[in-house]
């Protein structure tokens, strides 16, 4: 069965490599190589699911619902040892242990994004600045194809606080510097500063639209147009 099995994960894996050959990649997420065997690994457990139970003791961790919960694969453990110039700081400098990382390893941990969705709920991607931006001026952006693409409901930038100093106050609560969003006309600190934060019905749809966004970058010779050229969506309408 496990050899059936191996070669039907070979054969849908390569369908899917076919397809996600000819999208166009998406930086801020991982690699192709690695998104690929996450899917391959996803058929591997849905073919064994529709095995039926019980499953053999080597193949039954796979479809298990956490490492914990397979009999025959526990939860694995280590030590770290570190050492302390001066033992009377301790327990200063020496390693303790994340109280979450029991839950996180064997995937029970929760997130924010296991929760199930709320009848209108919106999700937000942030629109960053790219490659070769660091010390650049922010000039603005073309937002039409962003509107434009399926399921973007808005976008929201500096411009649209308020009042401007809580901006900033958002900056250092969340760590940004010097702007939650950079306003137009303000220097870009490094790249991957935030302008914007596209809002959709879905992620994947506001991830999406915050790749279609055009970038209006002013260097030292001149402005510079930073453009990320997707394919178009399959459906436009009205921003």
């Amino acid at each position: 069965m496990r050899g059936f099995v191996a070669e039907l994960v070979q054969q849908a894996a390569k369908a899917v490599e076919s397809d996600a050959g000819s999208a166009s990649d998406i930086g801020h997420l991982a690699p192709h190589e690695y998104r690929l065997s996450l899917v391959a690994s996803f058929a591997y457990k849905l073919l064994l699911s529709a095995q039926g139970s019980p499953l053999p003791p080597r193949l039954a961790s796979a479809v298990a619902g956490s490492l914990a919960a397979a009999a025959d694969r526990p939860v694995s453990c280590g030590t770290q040892s570190i050492g302390v110039s001066d033992a009377s700081l301790a327990p200063v400098s020496l390693p303790l242990p994340k109280l979450t990382s029991l839950l996180q390893a064997s995937g029970e941990a929760l997130y924010s994004s296991d929760e199930p969705s709320v009848a209108g709920e919106l999700c937000g991607a942030f629109v960053l600045a790219p490659d070769g931006s660091a010390g650049a001026s922010f000039c603005g952006a073309d937002w039409s194809a962003t509107l434009a693409s399926p399921g973007v409901v808005d976008v929201v930038s500096a411009a649209d606080f308020p009042n401007p100093a809580a901006n900033a106050t958002a900056a250092a609560d969340s760590n940004c510097y010097p702007f939650y969003l950079h306003p137009v006309g303000s220097p870009l600190p490094c790249v991957g500063a935030p302008v914007a934060v596209v809002l959709a019905d879905s992620l994947s749809h506001a991830r999406r639209g915050a790749q279609l966004a055009v970038l209006r970058l002013s260097h030292t010779a001149g402005l510079l147009k930073q453009a990320h050229p997707p394919p178009p969506p399959p459906s436009r309408r009205s921003p």
